[in-house]
């Protein structure tokens, strides 16, 4: 899926909107660029001017040495780890849970594989797998559902001959650390993907890593194209692992944040709030749709929201809101209100912009 994802405000560009979005839609942290990751990526510019590392063997031992479990291998951003995954295990079924990330099924569907939805949840997914290749994100987005480590471990274990990738990618934002990578060596039919652009708001440099154990990463390995990884992106890979624990965003702020905002939306009529356990969650319109209410924001706020319709399991009443400042949070919640007053009034079925 090239388009339909968050955060596609270029898409806007011409609408005079007249001010910088305010970007609800993505769920990258929202405490922004670290001032000196950008001065040390700055100073690393002469770089470029030759290849880098074609595997990236420095920034995958160095993540090896960080966890201390499985073996590592280093992509162009969660994404492309999806579509290598797909690729190496091709002669698969695939099976992807639904509401989740789309380029699961679109990894496979690219690499020739069959593809198989399912629509129920977690602790109900009783019945067994075989060789299948599963896709399950934790948390999950769009709805931000975290499953316990305990969960997935005894669902691994009754499945020992599907391979099971664990998306990963939100794990830093979650209320409470669930993570299999501790348990790689024992439980091998696991692959872990994991993200450093949206912890440290790097969503331009594209950089993500698959834990998994040493055969799967090896055979991953003879599948991935040379240099696919650039300079710069290896780079801030190693000075965020240099300065992890200093340049992580402050959680409990954000959960904080998110438990303010919530709690002002739960008093509109027009929506509900889905549960979440992270900084990122669902919201369902009673009224309206979602693409409505993301053109009203939009032109009368400046405000960026996902509309969350082209999720399979979801439709046209959903959109997903990633927690900003309060700042911006109470701009989020005053255009809401609004919009949720003019139904009140008119009690119509359909919206048009205010200009």
């Amino acid at each position: 899926m090239l388009h339909g994802h968050g955060d596609d405000g270029y898409l806007y560009e011409d609408q005079k909107i007249g001010k910088s979005l305010i970007n609800f839609s993505s769920n990258v942290s929202p405490f922004g660029l670290d001032e000196g990751l950008k001065e040390y990526l700055q100073g690393k510019i002469t770089t470029i001017d030759h290849y880098p590392e074609p595997d990236a063997h420095s920034l995958s031992r160095s993540l090896e040495e960080f966890h201390q479990n499985g073996k590592v291998l280093v992509t162009n951003g969660a994404t492309a780890a999806f579509y290598l995954i797909a690729r190496a295990f091709s002669d698969r079924q695939a099976v992807v849970f639904a509401p989740s990330f789309a380029e699961y099924a679109d990894a496979c569907l690219s690499a020739g594989l069959k593809v198989s939805t399912l629509r129920v949840p977690f602790e109900q997914r009783h019945f067994p797998f075989k060789k299948e290749l599963l896709f399950i994100g934790n948390p999950n987005n769009p709805d931000g559902k975290l499953i316990s480590v305990q969960q997935l471990l005894s669902f691994a274990a009754k499945n020992q001959e599907a391979l099971i990738v664990v998306d990963e990618a939100y794990m830093d934002f979650a209320e409470r650390e669930e993570s299999v990578v501790p348990f790689l060596e024992d439980q091998r039919n696991l692959i872990v993907v994991k993200s450093l652009t949206k912890t440290f708001s790097v969503p331009g440099i594209r950089l993500g890593y698959i834990l998994a154990a040493p055969e799967i990463i090896e055979h991953l390995g003879q599948k991935m194209e040379p240099w696919s990884v650039n300079a710069l992106a290896l780079h801030a890979g190693e000075y965020i692992l240099s300065h992890f624990g200093e340049l992580l965003p402050d959680y409990k702020l954000l959960h904080q944040w998110r438990d303010e905002i919530i709690g002002e939306l739960r008093k509109l009529k027009i929506l509900e709030v889905l549960p979440t356990c992270t900084h990122y969650f669902l919201l369902k319109l009673k009224k309206g749709k979602a693409k409505e209410l993301k053109q009203f924001l939009l032109h009368n706020y400046a405000i960026l929201i996902r509309d969350a319709s082209n999720f399979v399991g979801l439709n046209e009443q959903y959109i997903r809101v990633s927690v900003q400042s309060p700042e911006n949070n109470r701009l989020l919640l005053e255009g809401l209100k609004v919009y949720s007053s003019i139904f009140e009034k008119t009690e119509s079925k359909t919206f048009k912009i205010i200009d």
